[in-house]
Formats: C-alpha cells, sequence, structure tokens
C-alpha cells in the first residue's frame, strides 16, 4: 500500500530551489544560456549538441542531395542517410531523461529479486510440508538451532529471516515509485497517481511514453529559446549566426522525425510481435487445458484444477485483448506523429541547403511540434486500467512477461 509523503514533497521543493539559484551562479557563462535564461539540464545538453554538429549535419544533407541513389565506388544516399540518422540517434538518446528510466530499470531488477525470494520462500514451505530439508543444505548456524528445537521449528524461524528481505524489497519498491512520481511531477509537471505511476513504469512501451513526454517538453523549449534570440535580434546581429539558429530550428524536426520513427518500430517489431507471441502461447495452453478436461470424466478433482486454470487463462486472454488495444490507439497516434514530421522533415533538408532563403521566425516554427507536443500528452488509454484490480495485476504479469520477451 502507499502512503502520502507530504513532507517528501516539502522537502524535494526546497532542494530544488536551491539547486536552480546553484546552478545560476555556475551556468552564467554556458553558451546554451542567453538573456538570463536557465534551461532544462537535457535542453541545454542537447541544445549544445545541436550547435556542435550543425555544420556536420548541414553538409550530411547537401552531400546526400547530389549523391547517387547506389554506387559501388563512392558513397550513395543511403549511406549518408546513415550517417544523418547516426547524429540524430545521439540527440534522440540525449533526450531520455536519466532518473525516470534509471528507476523503471531498477524497478525491474527488484522484480527479478523479489521473484527468486518468493520462490525460495514456498521451496522451504514445501520442504518444511514433506520432511526433506536435509542438514547438509543448512548452515553451521542452522544445523545448530535444529539440535535444540528440531527441524519444523527451525524451518519457521529461518522463514522469518525471507519474510523480511521481501518486506525490505516492497519498501524500496515504494519508494522507487514515489521517487518517480516526484520526478515526473517536478521535471515534467505532470500529477500522477502511484498506481499512475507504477503503470507507466511497468507497461512494455513506458520507455517511450516516458521519452515522448521529456522530448516534447525539452524540443519545445529549444525553440522557444531560438525564437527568443531570434525575435530579440537587431540589425547588428550577424547573419551568419542568423543562419546557424535557424538551421538549428530545422534540426529539431529531422530530430522529431527520427523520434517517432523509432517509436513506431518499436510498436510494429517489437511490442506487437511479444504480444502476439504472447497470445499464441496463451490459445495453446487454452487448448490443451479443454482437451485434458475432455478426456476426463469421473475424477472431479483434477476436473476443477483445470477448470480453474481455463478461467485464469480466459483472464489473461481479456488483458491480452486490452493490451492490444491500448498499444494499437498509441501506435496509431506515433504513425499521425511521424506522417506530420516527416512532412516537414522534408521542407527542413530542403531548407538547410539554402538557408538564406529563409527571411522570418515563422519560416521555421514546426507544425510537427505543435503536434508532436499534442500528441505526447499522457491520456488515460496510454495507462493500464486502475478501476479492476483482476484486470490490473494481469496486465502487470503480462508487462514482466513481455519486458523479458522483447529484451531477448
Amino acid at each position: 500500500m502507499f502512503l502520502e509523503r507530504p513532507w517528501r514533497r516539502c522537502v524535494t521543493g526546497t532542494i530544488r530551489v536551491l539547486w536552480l539559484c546553484l546552478m545560476f551562479f555556475i551556468v552564467g557563462a554556458n553558451p546554451s544560456i542567453a538573456g538570463g535564461t536557465i534551461l532544462n539540464p537535457i535542453t541545454a545538453t542537447l541544445f549544445d549538441y545541436f550547435q556542435n554538429t550543425f555544420p556536420s549535419i548541414r553538409k550530411v544533407i547537401s552531400d546526400m542531395e547530389s549523391a547517387p541513389q547506389t554506387s559501388l565506388f563512392s558513397r550513395d544516399k543511403k549511406s549518408y542517410q546513415n550517417e544523418l540518422d547516426d547524429y540524430l540517434d545521439e540527440a534522440v538518446s540525449l533526450l531520455l531523461p536519466e532518473t525516470p528510466i534509471k528507476i523503471r530499470r531498477e524497478l525491474r531488477r527488484m522484480d527479478s529479486e523479489l521473484e527468486s525470494l518468493r520462490e525460495e520462500k514456498s521451496n522451504r514451505e514445501a520442504e518444511r510440508i514433506l520432511g526433506r530439508e536435509s542438514q547438509e543444505e543448512m548452515s553451521e548456524i542452522k544445523a545448530v538451532v535444529v539440535s535444540v528445537i528440531g527441524d519444523s521449528a527451525s524451518t519457521l524461524i529461518f522463514g522469518k529471516d525471507i519474510n523480511a528481505k521481501i518486506d525490505e524489497f516492497e519498501k524500496q519498491r515504494n519508494i522507487l515509485i514515489y521517487e518517480f512520481q516526484d520526478n515526473m511531477e517536478n521535471e515534467f509537471g505532470i500529477n500522477l497517481t502511484t498506481k499512475q505511476c507504477e503503470s507507466l513504469l511497468y507497461q512494455v512501451n513506458g520507455e517511450d511514453l516516458i521519452g515522448a513526454i521529456s522530448a516534447a517538453m525539452v524540443l519545445t523549449e529549444i525553440e522557444a529559446h531560438i525564437r527568443k534570440i531570434m525575435l530579440s535580434a537587431d540589425e547588428d546581429f550577424s547573419k551568419k549566426v542568423r543562419m546557424k539558429y535557424y538551421g538549428l530550428a530545422l534540426i529539431v524536426r529531422l530530430t522529431i522525425e527520427r523520434l517517432t520513427e523509432k517509436h513506431l518500430v518499436n510498436y510494429d517489431e517489437k511490442y506487437l510481435p511479444a504480444l502476439s507471441d504472447l497470445e499464441d502461447d496463451n490459445t495453446r495452453l487454452q487448448s490443451d487445458s479443454t482437451r485434458l478436461l475432455d478426456e476426463l470424466k469421473d475424477r472431479s478433482q483434477d476436473k476443477l484444477k483445470i477448470e480453474q486454470n481455463i478461467r485464469s487463462l480466459n483472464s489473461a486472454r481479456r488483458a491480452i485483448d486490452y493490451y492490444r488495444d491500448m498499444l494499437m490507439a498509441k501506435r496509431n497516434r506515433v504513425e499521425q506523429m511521424l506522417r506530420e514530421a516527416s512532412k516537414d522533415a522534408k521542407v527542413a533538408r530542403s531548407t538547410l541547403q539554402t538557408l538564406e532563403h529563409v527571411m522570418s521566425v515563422g519560416g521555421v516554427a514546426s507544425r510537427a511540434l505543435e503536434e508532436f507536443n499534442s500528441l505526447s500528452r499522457l491520456r488515460p488509454p496510454d495507462l493500464l486500467p486502475l478501476d479492476d484490480e483482476k484486470l490490473y495485476n494481469d496486465f502487470l504479469d503480462i508487462s514482466r512477461e513481455l519486458a523479458v520477451k522483447v529484451a531477448s
């Protein structure tokens, strides 16, 4: 059970204010800071990356335009496209917020530890019931205890040690979810309940959802920063510098296209195929269970077990269907984002070669960014169902299985 922690929010807020005050003095000379504006650390890092790689990206796009479609003796368009993708992939990786992604991965690790502890606890209980626990498998301390109070009593005592470990892992797990909740509120202005946080941390597409939220915030901030620079520039503002900032705004478009392209590939080549594998496993097990049930005659106890198994499989199938609907809804929105992003990216590629023809800040305002920002906001269908406890738990189980399949 999760508990409210108002004191935690107060402390977190105080630390954040102190951190911002410290950053004010530290980053005064940072080239990413202009006009007294302090950028989010992720934004500042990506902004510097865009500035540093802008000449190279522009040259790659220019060379790609004049390169042959295919060639055995020189670089072709695909070769240049791969180089451009490498630059953009690095930008996408810089968009991922470090803290929530670490929490998500640490939660998965802790789940694995918890599963091992629960398995060990079950094995010990089975050994106690069956009386098969051997002296050779015990530590020297346990052997002494057994000699004094007996085998069954010793198992009960040492079982408490496992229970204490399980309780400690559960507490640490809840702390991680609280930390994620605070991070989403403080860094992204998103207020989620602890159960919504748990949902987002476990979903197979959770990393993409978190990445999209971060990208929308960071890229919007970068474009706003560029527009502020350009709108405040006077007549003496260097044309070369002006063109560079126009170019940076255009690179934002290419980054959005690459990010949404990678996310769509994840849905089509990872998440949905992995879910289909689980669906196939469920269908096969249901078929086997139904066949066994038909073969049984008067063994009522066995029938009850198989019927219970079939009910569990039906419940899991319901969760799989719901999971598919959730993934498909988000996948279709990502596809919509990609269509908009590709339109803007096509213009950006062309414009980057002839920046001198860009005459106004409005000429580089990204429609795709506005669309991306809108579609990246979390919506109820993006998260696991929270009002049906059984379905929610089935969703978490499926999420754990999908995590293994996607990682393999």
